[in-house]
């Protein structure tokens, strides 16, 4: 990967991305390509200063954390609408890889209106890492949502190569429907048929895929999916966690990219989002 793009609005939340940025870029010989975008709502003497005191505060904190040797970078100061502008910038730069900060929730709007991470994650197709934690460790921990389809398979294989010297597991959640329905006394023997059929399907995967250093340490858990990857995250503590933007999984089927979309609003770790 040769080029990296990262978003900033000037937040500690988006310094904590170019931070990561820089860190990534160092281990990958990446060029980081870091972006601003001005609102183009303000006056255009207004505008202009904005962008003059955006440049030099991002020169500054951007030489600080590359040092004297790191990363070579170049600054973005646009105008417009953050969503198209960053997205279109990706574009021009060629970016492999594009990390946002997170979402500064905003409890009433966030009910009725898509946030800027989800208008970005839908309108590239391009990587998006979503940084939540303090950028001051390298990733040692990798979590990986793997349903089978195109998109979790990427992503699990980019985070292979991004991140070589994780320890990179995964995690398949296997719903097991109207259990109190078809099985009043117990739900066992439903549980192991539905639990059979996804460690085959997970078999298939990996011969398919050749991902089979990951599906050996996955695990095939039954239950619904944000209550599988919450006892995960309590009990293993990943750095990052990856996933497709879009897909279905288990017999009964639904979208990911509901699943993903409510991650990227309240991250448990860093997020690696991939679309196929």
């Amino acid at each position: 990967m040769d080029t990296i793009l990262v978003a900033t609005d000037l937040s500690p939340r988006a310094d904590r991305a170019v931070r990561r940025a820089f860190k990534l870029a160092a281990k990958m010989g990446a060029h980081v390509h870091v972006a601003h975008t001005v609102d183009h709502g303000l006056p255009e003497s207004l505008a202009a200063r904005v962008t003059d005191e955006a440049t030099r505060l991002l020169d500054q904190f951007c030489a600080y954390v590359a040092g004297a040797d790191g990363p070579r970078f170049t600054l973005h100061i646009g105008h417009g609408d953050v969503s198209t502008d960053i997205h279109d910038l990706a574009r021009t730069v060629d970016a492999g890889l594009l990390i946002l900060g997170v979402h500064h929730r905003r409890p009433i709007l966030d009910l009725i209106r898509e946030t800027t991470v989800e208008r970005l994650v839908r309108l590239s197709h391009r990587p998006v890492l979503i940084v939540h934690d303090r950028a001051d460790h390298d990733f040692a921990k990798v979590l990986s949502a793997v349903d089978f389809s195109p998109s979790s398979t990427a992503a699990a294989k980019l985070a292979t190569r991004l991140f070589p010297d994780a320890d990179q597991r995964g995690f398949h959640a296997v719903y097991v429907p109207f259990q109190g329905l078809t099985d009043p006394a117990g739900h066992a023997a439903d549980a192991r048929v539905y639990l059979r059929e996804a460690k085959a399907d997970l078999g298939a995967w990996a011969a398919r895929e050749g991902t089979e250093a990951l599906a050996e340490k996955t695990e095939v858990a039954e239950g619904a999916l944000h209550q599988v990857l919450d006892r995960l995250i309590v009990g293993w503590h990943p750095d990052v966690l990856t996933l497709g933007a879009h897909g279905r999984t288990g017999k009964a089927p639904f979208l990911l990219g509901s699943f993903a979309n409510d991650l990227m609003r309240d991250p448990p770790c860093d997020l690696l989002i991939v679309r196929p």
